[in-house]
């Protein structure tokens, strides 16, 4: 769910500030992916190692 709403966001933006697709706006849109998915592993991750010391969901 936050990948797509990530590069709907990033999309509008640049469409707002009537950027392009260039390589440099495609860079920054890979990484910015990049980020967003390793912290929702981070968050998935400690969301398991709560369960697994017994907090409730």
């Amino acid at each position: 769910m936050t990948v797509p709403i990530a590069l709907v966001g990033t999309l509008a933006v640049m469409k707002w500030e009537h950027f392009t697709l260039d390589i440099m706006s495609l860079m920054a849109l890979t990484i910015s992916v990049g980020f967003v998915v390793d912290d929702a592993i981070v968050v998935l991750e400690n969301i398991a190692r709560h369960m697994e010391a017994g907090m409730d969901a």
